[in-house]
């Protein structure tokens, strides 16, 4: 996890995050590729979820892909703070996933999706309890 421009202190603690909730994480089934652009219009149901991801855990690690597509429209914690209401989420949780999963977003992407990932990590390195 050595992405050009990654800081250590945050690359740390996502590590730390990871470490500390990872082995509790509950088996929740997770679309990991939840984004704006996997959710289309459709004629059975308003809408469709395509190309999913599927990995196990828990129900707080799937937000951040929601908001990388969305830091335009409104910041990071607005959006967040939106989608833990909505999804009646722990917060704390929600905003450590969140972070751990812009982290590791930004070390192998590029362009406007690495800009935005490095955006969500660096406003919640600062909320981490």
């Amino acid at each position: 996890m050595n992405a050009p421009g990654l800081p250590e202190p945050i690359r740390d603690e996502a590590i730390g995050v990871c470490r500390e909730l990872g082995p509790g994480a509950k088996s929740y089934l997770i679309n990991e590729d939840l984004h704006y652009h996997n959710v289309l219009a459709a004629d059975r149901e308003p809408w469709l979820v395509i190309d999913p991801l599927i990995v196990a855990g828990d129900r707080e690690f799937g937000l951040a892909p929601l908001l990388w597509g969305r830091l335009e429209e409104s910041s990071t914690h607005r959006i967040l703070d939106a989608l833990i209401e909505i999804e009646r989420l722990d917060a704390d949780r929600a905003r450590a996933w969140t972070f751990a999963g812009a982290v590791v977003k930004w070390t192998y992407t590029q362009g406007r999706v690495a800009e935005n990932c490095r955006s969500i990590a660096r406003a919640l390195a600062t909320l981490r309890p």
